[in-house]
């Protein structure tokens, strides 16, 4: 996947939106998987690479489950991570009803570093010294539910449900810094922040300012994807379409400066899309495929001083693919 970016992922045909699932992913229960380098009209002009995982089909029967608590301590900076996982499978014939919950909670206690930064002018020189210390506690829960009939080993049918949790997400950064002109102390700047709030601190001849600021985000997605494949004449067929909703809303907040005020926005976008694909092998030669897709964004966008924006937008894009054998041609 080198110099293609990021890659989508797929578990059995579902798209991968929180790539702790792979984490999950135990590597006796994957059967192969699949990279797509070029994946043609199935998927977004803006996707470069497409990784498909394809689990095993499960025989046994009944209640089975796991149980993984891992714990990682570092020598330096007490820096400590504690991660545990219970599932549990219920299967009847092809049928398997599961569930699942994680913990992961991330504690760095003390982490230190000091700078020093020198700007050389033409009339004086001017330095930055200082230190920025660092805390961090996180704590993730994130629980799983839902069905999957294994009909064979290339089809299956699903649902699952996942929520993830915060129960702890707190991140403070202090900085204090002397600024000195020709080594004579004009300034000192000290700024507490954390995952919520900014606080800054400025000393100036006598005069000290604070400003505190408050951010609040929400985000919501729906996504499904459809497709079917069927073969045809001397290639296959792939048919699909794609539906995604995302909700966002953002509240902004600061105090301590006159000229500043707070804000509200809130952005929903919808995507739909079809396509088409048809992938041909040349015996001895190659292999040439040709795709079709459509796509249909609508946006919506508002907040208290730009008010109400809706846009939309279609566009189709056209994809072809070729690649020679050159050893068979030779």
């Amino acid at each position: 996947m080198i110099g293609k970016g990021e890659p989508l992922y797929y578990i059995n045909g579902r798209k991968v939106h929180d790539l702790e699932e792979l984490k999950r992913l135990k590597s006796q229960d994957i059967l192969d998987v699949e990279v797509i380098s070029s994946p043609g009209a199935a998927y977004d002009a803006s996707v470069s690479a497409v990784v498909k995982i394809k689990t095993r089909r499960k025989q046994w029967e009944g209640l089975s489950g796991s149980f993984n608590p891992s714990d990682a301590q570092a020598l330096k900076y007490g820096n400590n991570n504690l991660a545990t996982s219970l599932n549990l499978n219920y299967r009847k014939s092809a049928v398997d009803v599961f569930g699942g919950i994680s913990l992961n909670n991330d504690y760095l206690e003390y982490y230190c570093s000091d700078m020093e930064i020198n700007t050389y002018g033409v009339t004086a020189v001017h330095t930055q010294r200082g230190s920025f210390i660092s805390q961090q506690k996180f704590a993730r829960m994130h629980f799983n539910a839902g069905v999957n009939w294994q009909i064979s080993d290339n089809s299956s049918m699903g649902a699952k449900l996942e929520r993830g949790v915060w129960l702890k997400n707190y991140f403070r950064l202090t900085t204090e810094q002397d600024i000195e002109r020709d080594g004579v102390m004009e300034d000192y700047l000290k700024s507490v922040s954390d995952k919520k709030n900014d606080r800054v601190g400025e000393t100036l001849v006598g005069d000290t300012r604070t400003v505190e600021s408050v951010t609040e985000n929400s985000n919501h997605l729906f996504a499904a994807r459809l497709v079917a494949d069927r073969a045809l004449w001397l290639g296959n067929l792939k048919l699909g379409g794609e539906l995604t909703a995302v909700r966002r809303s953002n509240e902004y907040a600061i105090s301590g400066v006159e000229t500043m005020g707070g804000r509200t926005s809130n952005v929903r976008e919808q995507t739909y899309a079809a396509f088409a694909d048809y992938g041909l092998m040349i015996p001895r030669a190659g292999m040439l495929t040709l795709g079709i897709r459509y796509e249909h964004v609508n946006l919506r966008f508002n907040d208290f001083i730009v008010k109400k924006v809706t846009r939309e937008g279609s566009r189709v894009t056209f994809f072809v693919f070729g690649m020679l054998f050159i050893d068979e041609l030779l």
